[in-house]
């Protein structure tokens, strides 16, 4: 389960574990013998190496949104991260060999290899009423 709140004005939060739990301290937030728990429960029902720690998933996905073509920016801020200068150094190999996929994509449409299709669609012109 995830809620969003809005903690000041433009500002939102984004918690996936929620529900009460007074041993946290808060009602809000369960703690964090809980969450491993539920994790261990989850990993064992969907058959995952129990070796995998929660924290091991957030790599994956940061990882995979990377890898992908997702801005360091987005997926730095799904992290928690302040500021994508703190998510660079740990996923700045993933970013390179993104960059190698970009390299080679524009290589192919050089060298007249992509195939029309496979090419971004030309964007919009703003229209009279701008």
């Amino acid at each position: 389960m995830a809620t969003i709140r809005q903690r000041k004005p433009g500002v939102w939060e984004v918690r996936v574990f929620t529900g009460r739990d007074t041993r946290a301290g808060r009602s809000d937030e369960p703690s964090p013998a809980r969450i491993g728990a539920r994790w261990n429960r989850a990993r064992r029902a969907l058959g995952i190496d129990l070796k995998w720690l929660l924290h091991d998933l957030r790599h994956w996905t940061a990882t995979a949104a990377i890898s992908r073509g997702h801005d360091v920016g987005t997926v730095a801020a799904r992290l928690g991260h302040a500021d994508p200068a703190m998510t660079m150094p740990v996923y700045a190999h993933v970013v390179e060999g993104a960059d190698q996929a970009v390299a080679l994509t524009l290589g192919q449409a050089i060298d007249g290899d992509l195939p029309p299709a496979t090419w971004p669609a030309p964007r919009p012109t703003l229209g009279a009423h701008w």
